[in-house]
């Protein structure tokens, strides 16, 4: 397959080509570069690559030759347990641009590339970048035809115990129906521990088939079911297998002994220099300009990159550098046939996002086409996985440009409208919420908080529900009494000490004060029906607690309850 320059601009970081060189078209006046594509590159693949390849990974050579003689040995011995590395630096350092230089080593050698990348959207949502990864590995994405048999071919395919295996995978390929292979009985906490257990056995199965690099971007914003699988993945050291886990902090590892640390920091001004030189090239740019780039840019990678494309395309380089990164940026999404209302509803939809979804906030199909394609030749964005209308910002930084420029008020509507075509989607209940959370529209922000919750709750992910719990309280503070405010907190609290009694014990002090704020809402609350089976699990819970007092003053009012006619259904679980 042989595509053109414009063409190479869009694909370029998810295959290989290399150059034909110049050739004159029919009906197209200037030469043009063709490529020819030899094979695909890592879906995974975040950077623009054609432009880094050309101007080369610099000031992070000792990191380069650490991962790379790491990756020599997982491939080299077949026994050898493997290695994890966490990969840490603040934002625009390159901590992407060296795991993909890793990558195209590793793709070089003949071995496999497995990756994954966590939003923050999604933290909340238990196991997200990994089911992601899951379904890419499977080969089911965007389809939703055979997917257990193209599961069972997979597994079987690496000699995994399919009993054992696909009642705790395919769940999270959202198949509920699995015919031959019934699901354990097992409370949720159970079986979300087994479900860890289960991807760990499945990513050391793929390596034992074939040396695999693994690549988990971005876990400052992972869900907590994510970093424990993680934790227990660098915990069993699987032979031939080499993780690359990047972040830009490291506190929150719990594992974070179980691995070894390459710590990125800002590039000196020699390393800066030729940074510039490799981009700046053949073309003219003064010494001047060049010394105040690196001097502006301050060792961050990134910011160096866009001040040089910055000085480069301004005419004559008579243009002020930007003195910050966000307005240099920002700069980028006013250029010349760029519609930034679309940029800015991307954005807002997320880091990555669907065209889809965008269109239909948008209400202009083709004016979203075209504009995410001029978008895509900026280099503001870039094509996602292959088969899906997915894009996503070409970095973190791009997108929160693109974002800040709206005023609250539109950014607000935004979010509504994302979190209404969502909804209609069927898109998770914890994106949805998250949405109508910054549209500022509480009342409904809490509603879709509590079935998140809830959900979280069946996965027996009780981390990701306490914390999706506690934002649905804090919302509750700001809604005016009623009612139904109070049952919904009611519901909220009986939620939240379910699940963090399930993670700390019964013992808990939130969890009493979450009992004690439950029976105070539900005496408010009276005689209506709703508040009886929250009576009775607070009943429980002070029998349990060894506080007798509490809990023989609420046998009684329930016993005074169901004397009423209306409550006397009630009576038998009385």
């Amino acid at each position: 397959m042989v595509i053109s320059d414009v063409t190479q601009q869009l694909v370029d970081s998810d295959f290989y080509v290399r150059s034909l060189g110049l050739r004159q078209l029919k009906g197209i006046t200037r030469p043009v570069e063709v490529f020819a594509v030899d094979r695909p590159r890592y879906a995974g693949a975040r950077l623009d690559a054609e432009r880094y390849r050309r101007a080369g990974l610099v000031g992070r050579d000792q990191s380069t030759e650490r991962l790379l003689t790491a990756w020599g040995t997982v491939r080299a011995t077949e026994t050898a347990p493997g290695a994890t590395f966490l990969v840490v630096g603040e934002a625009g350092i390159g901590k992407t641009r060296l795991v993909a230089e890793v990558r195209d080593g590793v793709a070089a050698s003949g071995g496999e590339v497995l990756g994954a990348g966590c939003l923050p959207y999604y933290s909340n949502v238990a196991l997200w970048p990994i089911a992601q990864m899951l379904e890419r590995s499977v080969g089911i994405v965007g389809t939703e035809s055979n997917r257990l048999g193209a599961l069972l071919d997979h597994l079987e395919g690496l000699s995994m115990d399919l009993p054992t295996t696909v009642p705790f995978l395919a769940p999270l390929l959202g198949m509920t129906d699995t015919p031959g292979y019934p699901v354990p009985e097992l409370d949720p906490s159970a079986f979300l521990d087994e479900t860890l257990n289960r991807l760990v056995d499945w990513v050391a199965s793929l390596a034992a088939t074939r040396p695999h690099l693994l690549i988990i971007e971005d876990l400052h914003w992972a869900d907590p079911s994510t970093l424990g699988m993680l934790g227990r993945l660098a915990a069993r050291r699987a032979p031939r297998l080499l993780t690359i886990v990047t972040t830009r902090d490291d506190t929150m590892v719990l594992w974070r002994d179980a691995a070894e640390v390459v710590e990125l920091g800002r590039l000196d001004d020699e390393s800066s220099s030729t940074l510039v030189d490799k981009l700046v090239a053949e073309q003219d740019l003064s010494p001047e300009l060049r010394a105040s780039i690196v001097d502006r840019a301050d060792g961050i990678p990134l910011f160096i990159e866009e001040l040089t494309r910055s000085c480069l395309e301004a005419e004559g380089g008579e243009e002020p550098l930007p003195l910050r990164l966000q307005e240099l940026l920002m700069g980028r999404l006013k250029a010349p046939g760029l519609d930034l209302r679309i940029a800015q509803v991307a954005a807002t939809v997320g880091p990555t996002f669907e065209a889809s979804t965008v269109a239909a906030v948008v209400g202009d199909g083709p004016r979203v086409t075209d504009q995410l394609a001029r978008l895509a030749e900026e280099g503001i964005i870039e094509p996602g996985d292959h088969g899906t209308d997915t894009y996503r910002f070409r970095h973190a930084l791009l997108r929160d440009a693109a974002y800040e420029t709206q005023v609250l008020e539109a950014r607000s509507q935004t979010h509504a409208k994302v979190a209404d075509t969502i909804a209609e989607l069927g898109g998770a209940a914890a994106l949805v919420a998250q949405h109508l959370d910054l549209a500022g529209e509480h009342d409904r922000a809490v509603a879709q908080y509590l079935v998140a919750a809830q959900v979280e709750q069946g996965r027996g992910a009780h981390t990701e529900a306490t914390r999706l719990l506690s934002r649905a309280l804090e919302l509750m503070e700001r809604l005016a009494e009623s009612d139904g405010r109070d049952l919904s907190e009611l519901t909220a609290r009986m939620l939240r000490g379910l699940s963090v009694s399930s993670t700390q014990g019964y013992a808990a002090p939130d969890v009493q004060a979450d009992h004690r704020r439950a029976e105070f809402l539900a005496t408010r609350l009276g005689t209506r029906p709703e508040v009886l089976p929250s009576l009775i699990a607070i009943w429980a819970y002070w029998l349990v607690s060894g506080d007798l007092a509490t809990a023989r003053g609420l046998i009684e009012r329930l016993n005074e309850m169901v004397r009423m006619p209306e409550y006397s259904w009630f009576a038998p679980e009385v």
